[in-house]
C-alpha cells in the first residue's frame, strides 16, 4: 500500500471562523463528503499543476499554507538532511539510550548477584548443596528463555508504561530472593525474576531498532549489549561493599534488597522519561518528530496493537533466523564461558585472590572496546557479517591457546588466550543481535525473528556446567575446546551467511535494478520479499535533502484556512481539505465517541499539526496513536486558547490520577517487601547483640568424629549413667549443621588438607600445611588475628606440632615437617610469633637431637629458643599446669607441653592418677588466660580447640576409647559454653570435624546372620585401657623376656594380665589369643576387634571417609552463614569474617616475603626440602 494520499501542514490560523453559520456548516459537511468521495476516486490522475490550482490566491497569506501531496508524492523517496538526522539521533543518544543502558545495567545486576550471594553465605545458609543450588540458577534461565517470545508484547502497550511496570516487577523479584527461607522461595523469586527480564532484555534491541536507521543501530546496540561486561567490572566491588555491611539480616540478604530496590526505585524513572516513539518524544519538535519518523529507512504501517501473522510466519520459516540463532548461541557460550577460569588463570600468575578479581575486568573492558570499534565499522562500511567472522577469528586463536597451553609457568600465554578470545567473541555476540534486526522486512516479523534468535541463544546457559566441571580445574580443556570449535562455527556460519545474502543481493539487483539508499521502503504488506529491501546492506550515503524538491513534505504552495463571510468562499477552502479532515475526523468519532467531532473550519494550529503527524501513517510500530492525538490536543489546546480548557483539565487529571496510582502501587509493594523481609528476621535477630569491636571466637575441631560415633556415645553414655533414651550430649542441643571434607585432590581428605580448608577458607592437597595447590603459603585465619589485635590459643591432646595445629600457625609443604612447624609456631618465622598460647603434646620437636625424650632431626633448641628470643613461659609438668591455677597465673606467651607425643586417651589417662591435664582442663585454663590478657584491651581472642584423639581410636578402631575421647570433647564444649554464659564480650563458639575416620557401624550384622541389629555397649563400659596401650604393655613384656616364651605361655599371660582386666573380655577365643600372640607389634588392632566384636560394633577402614560431619554453634550474630549444609572451606571463611580479619593480606605478605622456585606436583617432595630456604632467619640458624 503507498503512502496516505494527503500530507496536511498549517501553521498559524484564525480562530473567529468558529462563530459562523451552522446550518450552512453543516451542508457543508454534507457536500464535502460527497466531493471528498469523487474526488478520492481520481486522485491518482491529478497533476501538480490541478493541485496548485485548489489553492485560492485570496486566502493565502505569507508563512501560511496547507501542504497537498499525491500518492505518487509520498511513494517518492523521504529526504532528510544530514543536519537534521545528527540533531535527531543526539537527541535520542542523549535523552533515549542512556535510560535504556541504565536499565539494562540494573538487570543485569539483579541477575547476577546470585553469584555473590552465594560466595557471601546464601547457600549455607538456606542449606542448599550443589544440585539444589543448580536449580536455583537453572531456574532463571528456564523462565528467561521460556519468556523471550513476549518481544512482540512490545508492540500492544505504550512503551513508557510497559517498561516501567516490568522494572517495577523484577526489582520487586529481586528484592524477593533477600526473603527467600528456602530452596523453593529462592526458586520461584528467582523464576519471576527470569520471566519479567526477559520481557524486558529481549524487546530492548527491538525497541532500539525502532528509533534508529539501519546504519546507526549497531554502535547504539554495542553500547546496550557492552553494558553486560561494563557492569562486571564493577558489580562484585558493589556486591563486596553491600556484604561488608553489619547488621541484623545476613549479607547476602542486604545484597538482593538493596540492589533489587535501585531497579524499583529507578521505575518511575523510566516511567515519566521514557518516550513511546520518536512522533510522542517531548523534547522533539514538531517537524522533528516527523523527520524522526521519515528518516527510518523501512516503514510498516501495522497499526499500533495490530499483528501481521503473515510475518510472523515469515519469521519462523526462514533459514536466516535460525543461522543467525545459531551465531547466538555459540557466542553466548564462548563468551561466558571465560568466567569459568579467567580468575584461576590470573591467580596462577601470582596474583592474590582480591588481584585477581581485579585483573578479570581488564580482559572484559578490551572486549567492551574492541565491540565498540568493530559495530561502529559495520555501521559504517554496511558488511556486518565480514566484520563477525573477522572478530570470531581472534576468538579461534583465544579458545585455541587456551585449550592447547596446560602449564602454570605459561600463565601469561594462557591469559593473552583469554583477552584474544573475549575480544574476538563478544563483538560478534553484539554485532550479530544487529545483524538479525537488519536483515528482518516488517516489525512483525522482527519481533518473531528475534524470539527465536533469543530463544535457542540463550539455551547456550545450560550446557556450561556440564563441560565446566569443577574436576576439569584449573585448564578446563574440555571446555576450552568446545569453545574453540563453537567460536569456529560463528566463523563459518558468518561467512556463509554474508556470501549468501551478497547473492541475494546481487540477484535482486540484476532482476530489479539498484536501489537509492535514500528510499524509503514499504514493508508493511510484503516484508523483505518486497523489490527494494536488501538484506546484509545498510546505506552507507548521506541523505540529501531539498527543501526546493516538489516532493519534499513542506514544499507545496501554502494554504491559509481563514473564515470568510462569504459561504462559497469558506466551502471551497473546507472542499479543498475535505479528504484529509475526514481522515482525521471518523478516527477521533471512534477513539473519542464522548467528546464532540471538531468542525473543519474550527482547526488551529494544532489540529492542523494533529492531521500533519495521523495522516502520514508513519508513526513506528512503538507509536500509540490514542496518546499521539490526546497529546497533539494537548498542544492545540494550550496554543488555540479556552476552547479546550474543560477537556485539558480533565486530561490533567487523568494523568495525575495514573500517576498516583503508579507511586501508590510503587511504595506498597516495597513495603510489603521491606516488612516480610523484617518479620521474618524479626524473631531470629531480636536477642541477637549489636556488634561490638571485642568479640571473641572459640574453634573446636573433633578430629575424625563422624556422626555414627555420636550416635554410639550418647547410647555408651546413657547405658553407664542410667539415663533415658531420649537423653542427648551436650552437643546435640547445638546442632547447626553439617560440612563437606573433601579435599583439592581427593574426595576423602586428610586433617593437614581439612584444617587448611579451616585456617586458611581454601581448598588445598593432603598433606599440606596451610599451603595451597600452586605450592604457595595462605595465611591463616590466626594469623590475620593476631596482626589484628586479637590474642590467639592453641589447645589439642596431640603433638602441637599435628596438622591441625600446625595449620594455624606454620606453612610447609607436608604435614610431615614437624621441626620446621616447632619453630614457625614459636615465632622462628617470616611472620614473627603469631601465637600466645600453646598447650598440648608433642614435646620431643622442640627438644634438639641427642637429648633424651628428642625426635628432631637437628641440634635446634626451640625451646631455649622460644624463651631467649620470643619471651615464652614454658612448662611441661602437671604440677607446672596447677600453678597455672586455672589461668589466673598465666603468664603469655605461655607453652606448654604435657607429654613427649600424645597425650594418653582418656580411658588410660584416667587410670594415670592424672599425670596428664584432660582436654577440657586445658580448654578452661586457656580461656581464663587469654580472658585476662585481654581484659584492657578492645579486642578479643581467638582460641582453637582440638579433640585431636577422638581420629587416633578411629584409627585403631577401638570403640571403647572413642566414646571416653567423644565423652570428653562433650565436657570441653560445656566448658566453653559455661564461659560465654559468664563473660561480658561477644563470643561465639563453632565445632566441627575436618572428616570422620574409622567408618564406624554400630550393631555389626555378621555374614550369614539374620539383621537383629543389637548392639552391647556394656562391652564398652568393662573395658578400663585402650587397645593401644594394651599393645605397648605387650610389646614392653615380650622385649623385656631373655629367651622367647612359648606361644600357649605366651597367650595365657595375654588373656590373664591384658585381655580379662583391660578389655574385660572373658570369653577370648584360641583364635584371637594366637593372633595377639603371633604378632605383639600389630596387636593394637587385634585387640580392637576383639572387643568391637563383643559391643557388635563395625568398622569400614582404618582411615578416613567422605562422610559428612556435624557443625555445631553456640549461635550469636552471623552464624546462620554456617547453617545447613556447607562446604568446609565456609566454615573457614565465616571465621575469619565474624573477627572481620584480612586473611588475604597475610597471604600476600607471605608470598613476598617467601621466594621459591616453581615446582610440579610431582615434584612436592623434593619441594618440602627446598621449602625450609624460603625462611630466611632459618637459613641463617643452619
Amino acid at each position: 500500500m503507498a503512502s496516505p494520499p494527503w500530507l496536511l501542514s498549517a501553521t498559524e490560523g484564525n480562530d473567529d471562523g468558529a462563530a459562523g453559520d451552522e446550518n450552512d456548516n453543516g451542508e457543508g459537511i454534507e457536500d464535502s463528503f460527497a466531493v471528498m468521495r469523487s474526488d478520492m476516486s481520481g486522485r491518482g490522475r491529478k497533476t501538480a499543476e490541478d493541485k496548485a490550482a485548489i489553492v485560492d490566491d485570496g486566502d493565502a497569506e505569507a508563512g501560511a499554507g496547507v501542504v497537498i501531496v499525491s500518492e505518487d508524492d509520498a511513494a517518492a523517496p523521504a529526504s532528510v538532511s544530514e543536519e537534521a538526522n545528527r540533531r535527531i539521533r543526539r537527541l535520542l543518544d542523549r535523552r533515549v539510550l542512556p535510560l535504556v543502558c541504565c536499565l539494562y545495567v540494573l538487570s543485569y545486576l539483579d541477575r547476577g548477584n546470585i553469584g555473590n550471594a552465594k560466595t557471601a553465605g546464601a547457600k549455607r545458609d538456606l542449606g542448599l548443596d550443589s544440585s539444589q543450588w543448580a536449580w536455583v540458577l537453572n531456574a532463571f534461565y528456564v523462565c528467561y528463555v521460556a519468556f523471550e517470545w513476549t518481544t512482540m508484547f512490545w508492540k500492544f502497550f505504550p512503551a513508557h508504561v510497559y517498561v516501567s511496570v516490568l522494572c517495577l516487577c523484577w526489582g520487586a523479584a529481586a528484592m524477593s530472593s533477600g526473603a527467600a527461607r528456602n530452596m523453593a522461595h529462592l526458586v520461584v523469586a528467582r523464576g519471576f525474576l527470569g520471566v519479567f527480564e526477559a520481557t524486558f532484555g529481549a524487546g530492548a534491541p527491538y525497541f532500539l531498532s525502532m528509533l534508529y536507521r539501519r546504519k546507526e543501530l549497531g554502535f547504539r546496540m554495542s553500547l546496550l549489549v557492552g553494558m553486560s561486561p561494563l557492569a562486571n567490572t564493577f558489580a562484585s566491588s558493589l556486591a563486596y561493599g553491600i556484604t561488608q555491611i553489619r547488621g541484623s539480616l545476613a549479607p547476602w540478604r542486604l545484597l538482593f534488597i538493596i540492589e533489587g530496590s535501585l531497579t524499583v526505585l529507578f521505575a518511575p524513572v523510566a516511567y515519566f522519561f521514557l518516550i513511546d516513539s520518536p512522533s510522542t518524544a517531548p523534547f522533539l519538535s514538531k517537524e522533528d518528530k516527523v523527520l524522526a519518523v521519515q528518516r527510518l529507512q523501512l516503514k510498516d504501517s501495522t497499526a499500533k496493537g495490530g499483528v501481521k501473522w503473515k510475518q510472523v510466519v515469515a519469521g519462523f520459516s526462514d533459514y536466516k533466523n535460525y543461522v543467525h540463532a545459531l551465531i547466538h548461541f555459540c557466542a553466548n557460550y564462548s563468551f561466558s564461558a571465560l568466567s569459568n577460569f579467567l580468575p584461576s588463570i590470573v591467580k596462577d600468575l601470582g596474583y592474590d585472590s582480591v588481584k585477581a578479581q581485579g585483573l578479570t575486568a581488564p580482559a572484559y573492558f578490551a572486549a567492551f572496546l574492541v565491540c565498540v570499534a568493530a559495530s561502529y565499522a559495520s555501521d559504517r562500511f554496511g558488511r556486518r557479517g565480514l566484520i563477525v567472522a573477522g572478530t570470531s577469528a581472534l576468538g579461534v586463536i583465544g579458545y585455541g591457546l587456551l585449550a592447547a597451553v596446560q602449564d602454570d609457568a605459561r600463565a601469561g600465554t594462557r591469559y593473552a588466550g583469554v583477552w584474544l578470545a573475549a575480544c574476538g567473541v563478544f563483538p560478534a555476540l553484539c554485532i550479530n543481535v544487529t545483524w538479525v534486526l537488519n536483515n528482518q522486512g516488517g516489525d512483525s516479523k522482527k519481533g518473531a525473528g528475534l524470539a527465536i534468535f533469543l530463544t535457542i541463544g540463550q539455551c547456550s546457559s545450560f550446557i556450561s556446567s556440564v563441560v565446566f566441571p569443577e574436576s576439569d580445574a584449573p585448564f578446563y580443556t574440555k571446555g576450552c575446546a568446545i569453545g574453540c570449535g563453537l567460536t569456529g562455527v560463528i566463523l563459518v556460519c558468518s561467512l556463509c551467511m554474508s556470501f549468501a545474502l551478497s547473492r541475494e543481493n546481487r540477484r535482486r539487483d540484476l532482476m530489479y535494478g539498484p536501489v537509492d539508499p535514500n528510499v524509503e521502503v514499504d514493508v508493511t504488506n510484503e516484508g523483505d520479499a518486497h523489490r527494494n529491501f536488501r538484506p546484509d546492506r545498510v546505506p552507507v550515503k548521506p541523505v540529501a535533502c531539498n527543501l526546493n524538491s516538489p516532493t519534499h513534505p513542506f514544499h507545496s504552495p501554502p494554504l491559509h484556512i481563514q473564515p470568510s463571510t462569504s459561504i462559497r468562499r469558506r466551502r471551497h477552502a473546507f472542499l479543498s481539505t475535505a479528504p484529509a479532515i475526514a481522515a482525521v475526523w471518523l478516527p477521533l468519532r471512534q477513539t473519542a465517541p464522548s467528546t464532540p467531532a471538531p468542525r473543519p473550519w474550527e482547526l488551529s494550529v494544532g489540529r492542523q499539526d494533529t492531521i500533519l503527524t495521523m495522516v502520514s501513517e508513519q508513526s513506528p510500530l512503538l507509536s500509540n496513536e490514542g496518546e499521539a492525538q490526546a497529546s497533539n490536543r494537548a498542544e492545540h489546546d494550550s496554543d488555540g486558547g479556552g476552547s479546550g480548557s474543560g477537556s485539558d483539565k480533565r486530561r490533567r487529571w487523568s494523568r495525575l490520577r495514573e500517576a498516583g496510582i503508579f507511586v501508590w502501587a510503587l511504595v506498597a509493594t516495597a513495603a510489603v517487601i521491606v516488612i516480610a523481609v523484617w518479620a521474618q528476621h524479626n524473631q531470629q535477630t531480636s536477642r541477637a547483640p549489636s556488634r561490638s569491636d571485642k568479640r571473641n571466637l572459640v574453634f573446636m575441631v573433633s578430629d575424625g568424629m563422624g556422626p555414627a560415633s555420636l550416635a554410639l556415645t550418647r547410647s555408651f553414655r546413657q547405658h553407664v549413667d542410667g539415663l533415658p533414651e531420649n537423653d542427648t550430649l551436650v552437643l546435640d542441643k547445638h546442632f547447626w549443621g553439617s560440612s563437606r571434607t573433601r579435599s583439592s585432590n581427593s574426595l576423602v581428605t586428610d586433617s593437614a588438607a581439612g584444617a587448611t580448608a579451616f585456617s586458611c577458607g581454601k581448598k588445598s592437597y593432603n598433606g599440606a600445611i596451610s599451603v595451597l595447590s600452586d605450592y604457595e603459603p595462605c595465611g591463616s585465619v590466626l594469623e590475620a588475628a593476631k596482626r589484628a589485635g586479637y590474642m590467639t590459643g592453641l589447645v589439642v591432646t596431640t603433638d602441637i606440632t599435628d596438622a591441625t595445629p600446625a595449620c594455624f600457625a606454620s606453612h610447609v609443604l607436608l604435614r610431615q615437617m614437624q621441626d620446621d612447624i616447632a619453630l614457625q609456631e614459636v615465632g622462628h618465622g617470616v611472620l614473627g610469633r603469631s601465637v600466645d598460647l600453646m598447650l598440648g603434646g608433642g614435646r620431643c620437636h622442640f627438644l634438639p637431637n641427642g637429648t633424651d625424650g628428642s625426635c628432631r632431626a637437628d641440634d635446634v633448641d626451640v625451646i631455649k629458643l622460644a624463651q631467649d628470643k620470643y619471651g615464652w613461659t614454658y612448662t611441661d609438668s602437671r604440677d607446672g599446669f596447677d600453678k597455672l591455677k586455672g589461668g589466673d597465673k598465666a603468664h603469655l606467651p605461655l607453652l606448654g607441653l604435657f607429654a613427649s607425643s600424645d597425650i594418653p586417651f582418656e580411658l588410660d589417662r584416667k587410670n594415670m592418677n592424672d599425670v596428664y591435664p584432660s582436654l577440657s582442663e586445658m580448654a578452661k585454663t586457656a580461656l581464663r588466660a587469654l580472658e585476662r590478657a585481654t581484659s584492657g584491651s578492645d579486642k578479643g581472642f581467638f582460641l582453637m580447640i582440638e579433640g585431636s584423639r577422638i581420629d587416633h581410636a578411629g584409627h585403631i578402631n577401638d570403640p571403647a576409647a572413642q566414646v571416653r575421647e567423644v565423652l570428653e570433647y562433650d565436657k570441653a564444649f560445656k566448658a566453653v559454653l559455661d564461659f560465654i554464659g559468664d563473660t561480658d564480650t561477644e563470643t561465639v563458639l563453632v565445632a566441627t570435624s575436618d572428616h570422620e575416620t574409622g567408618g564406624l557401624a554400630t550393631a555389626l550384622q555378621e555374614p550369614g546372620h539374620l539383621p537383629v541389629y543389637n548392639w552391647y555397649p556394656e562391652a564398652l563400659a568393662k573395658a578400663s585401657a585402650s587397645c593401644e596401650r594394651l599393645a605397648h604393655k605387650l610389646q614392653d613384656h615380650v622385649s623385656k623376656q631373655s629367651t622367647p616364651l612359648s606361644q600357649p605361655d605366651l597367650k595365657a599371660w595375654i588373656n590373664n594380665e591384658l585381655v580379662i582386666p583391660g578389655l574385660g573380655v572373658t570369653d577370648a577365643t584360641d583364635e584371637e589369643l594366637s593372633l595377639l600372640a603371633a604378632d605383639p607389634e600389630g596387636a593394637t588392632n587385634n585387640f580392637a576387634a576383639v572387643i568391637s566384636l563383643r559391643a557388635h560394633v563395625g568398622w569400614s577402614t582404618h582411615g578416613h571417609t567422605a562422610v559428612d560431619v556435624n557443625v555445631y554453634s553456640s549461635g550469636g550474630p552471623e552464624a546462620d552463614r554456617i547453617r545447613g549444609n556447607v562446604e568446609n572451606t565456609d566454615v573457614g571463611k565465616f571465621l575469619s569474617h565474624y573477627l572481620g580479619v584480612d586473611v588475604d593480606t597475610i597471604t600476600k605478605e607471605l608470598r613476598e616475603k617467601t621466594a621459591r622456585p616453581r615446582v610440579a606436583a610431582a615434584g612436592a617432595d623434593e619441594a618440602a626440602l627446598q621449602w625450609k630456604s624460603s625462611y630466611h632467619e632459618y637459613e641463617g640458624m643452619q
